[in-house]
């Protein structure tokens, strides 16, 4: 089934849930922006045939990493003017930034059932990243293993065990 676009040329759906909700990424447009070389691409939900505009934090980029049960998107999007990105959350037609550890980028990579979203961001400085716990409205530094400098939560269950990764040099 085409799903469509939100006006541009091109559109990828990479995520379902048990309700059949499919998210992914359109192009907006068919204009190429001067920071990123590409026309403007935006996070989308598609249920009851039609495809909803999730919106970006500012930026022209923006892709969702993880759709939940409950029709929640996480992702990453870049900020205004396409120099910093950010993890973000998207339920029931609101986009929240989720902030970060001091950086200027991160993403969400996985959302659970309960709402708790997962991933990693720079930290202060961007000397690396870490991962982290987005739950009800506050994130945690999940920190690294011992020796490391840089960590990734990549996803996290029902019950809130989170798995991921902790590296001593960035890849």
């Amino acid at each position: 089934q085409d799903l469509g676009t939100l006006g541009g040329n091109d559109a990828l759906a990479y995520l379902l849930n048990q309700r059949g909700q499919v998210a992914g990424m359109s192009y907006t447009n068919t204009t190429p922006n001067a920071t990123t070389g590409v026309p403007t691409q935006d996070p989308f939900l598609w249920e009851n045939g039609k495809m909803v505009d999730l919106g970006t934090l500012g930026g022209t980029l923006g892709s969702p990493s993880s759709i939940n049960n409950r029709g929640q998107v996480t992702g990453e999007s870049n900020l205004a003017g396409d120099q910093t990105s950010g993890p973000f959350l998207w339920d029931r037609g609101v986009l929240t930034n989720l902030g970060g550890l001091g950086g200027s980028y991160g993403a969400g990579n996985w959302i659970n059932d309960r709402g708790d979203v997962v991933g990693y961001s720079g930290t202060a400085g961007d000397a690396a990243y870490h991962g982290f716990l987005y739950h009800q409205g506050a994130m945690t530094d999940l920190g690294t293993l011992a020796g490391d400098s840089y960590s990734s939560a990549l996803a996290i269950n029902a019950v809130g065990q989170i798995v991921g990764n902790s590296v001593s040099s960035q890849y």
